[in-house]
């Protein structure tokens, strides 16, 4: 238990300075918009190519079944939402497409962070052949469910694959594997990317900090608390019960469970208001379920690695 609380404490010690921060104004709202650009276009990607880049092609063994499992889980939650959300629930169009995207994206920061800090280099290599399937799963089954109860425009199969095709992550997890193949060493280049990536954790978990935000959640309450119990409880359940069927080696099991614990993105409250969902409720959703995964995470993580 204290390896994982060890683990898990300084990432939500570092949301909570993030939202200090931004609550007493110490940078200004510009400067946070900076930080969040730079880690998702530039640490971010420096770490997954880093890690990469160092390992053996033969990671990519696994790729195969943690397809498997997420796409099984990625459909048994989205049948879920919709019963949940349409007919238990019965949230409008607009609430309903940003309580769906909180079931079922997920926030790289802090299951990265927990990955390194848990497992290392190898940590990171599992959550990277992770997100290489995860991203367009989630992002094709997000678009779809919101341009069809929120947004003016018809879904796009185009839109979807252009949006994962050019995501800096799957660019960045692509080029490092691929650097691998190449028998050759870079140094400088090599020097240059470590020193870039060292900055993707903090800086990305500090920018959730400052993107919390619960001021609306009385007019929101239900979507929030079903979206918390989906994505924080239901999902990792699934996964945690499909895992005896597949046998993934350790730590690629204990991964798995972290991603699937993970909280839902900060980003998805800009995907919400660009998509004409309802932005408010999604704020809720993000910021409680961020704060409340501190809790779900730990009880995940402890009980698989007892």
């Amino acid at each position: 238990m204290i390896d994982v609380l060890n683990a898990v404490l300084p990432v939500f010690l570092l949301i909570l300075l993030g939202y200090g921060l931004k609550a007493f104004a110490f940078i200004p709202k510009t400067g946070w918009e900076g930080l969040e650009r730079l880690t998702y276009y530039l640490f971010l990607p420096a770490l997954l190519f880093h890690s990469f880049a160092q390992q053996s092609p033969s990671d990519g063994q696994f790729l195969k079944t943690t397809t498997t499992i997420l796409v099984l889980v990625f459909a048994a939650v989205t049948v879920v939402a919709f019963v949940v959300g349409r007919q238990i629930l019965a949230l409008d169009n607009k609430t309903f497409a940003s309580f769906f995207q909180g079931s079922v994206r997920f926030n790289n920061y802090i299951g990265l962070s927990l990955a390194t800090a848990l497992f290392g280099k190898e940590g990171v290599t599992a959550y990277g052949i992770m997100i290489l399937v995860a991203i367009p799963l989630a992002n094709f089954l997000t678009l779809a469910v919101m341009a069809h109860y929120a947004h003016e425009d018809a879904f796009s199969l185009k839109r979807v694959l252009y949006r994962t095709a050019f995501n800096p992550l799957v660019l960045a997890t692509v080029a490092g594997f691929g650097m691998s193949l190449i028998p050759l060493s870079f140094p400088l280049g090599a020097s240059i990317i470590k020193t870039l990536s060292a900055a993707a954790l903090p800086g990305g978990v500090l920018g959730i900090g400052a993107a919390l935000s619960i001021t609306h959640l009385k007019d929101c309450w239900s979507a929030v608390a079903g979206s918390c119990i989906i994505k924080l409880l239901m999902f990792p359940a699934l996964a945690l019960a499909l895992m005896p069927f597949f046998d993934p080696p350790s730590p690629w099991g204990d991964v798995l469970l972290i991603f699937a614990a993970t909280p839902c993105a900060t980003s998805c409250y800009i995907l919400s208001k660009h998509m004409n969902a309802n932005a408010d409720a999604m704020a809720s959703i993000s910021a409680v379920m961020t704060l409340a995964s501190a809790i779900t995470l730990s009880l995940w993580m402890y009980g698989a690695m007892v």
